[in-house]
């Protein structure tokens, strides 16, 4: 995966990863919601969704391993079993997002997979960003 690659590539040079994973995640969030308005548009074709839907993998490159390494990096003695408990967790939320997508489909636009990509991506990005907050201010 690019993402991966560039991601190792620039903490070898010093980027942290809170900056690399704070960076996809904003960028995931700008790319999904641009999904979501070529969706709703009505313009939305091959050229113009799968640009964004590339970028918005790319920053899954970007934004997995350094939000794992952040999970992780408190518990080393049980990293292992926390791994493993993510890799659930994804597939979990994987199975349910398939299926609300599924739900939402009207059987001729791409707007419910944006949709759902937009709100999961929003909902990230505001979770870390509180997370942050709340750390910059402990004592």
């Amino acid at each position: 995966m690019v993402g991966s690659f560039l991601n190792g590539q620039l903490n070898t040079r010093g980027i942290s990863s809170a900056r690399l994973l704070s960076f996809g995640l904003v960028l995931a969030a700008t790319s999904a919601v641009a999904l979501v308005i070529v969706s709703g548009s009505g313009v939305a074709q091959v050229m113009t969704l799968m640009p964004l839907l590339i970028l918005n993998t790319f920053c899954y490159g970007l934004i997995a391993p350094n939000a794992i390494h952040n999970a992780l990096e408190p518990v080393p003695e049980i990293a292992g079993v926390a791994a493993a408990s993510v890799g659930f967790l994804r597939m979990l939320a994987g199975a349910m997002t398939s299926a609300l997508i599924g739900f939402l489909f009207d059987g001729h636009t791409a707007f419910a997979m944006s949709g759902v990509m937009a709100l999961f991506a929003i909902a990230s990005l505001a979770t870390y960003a509180r997370l942050r907050f709340l750390d910059s201010i402990k004592l």
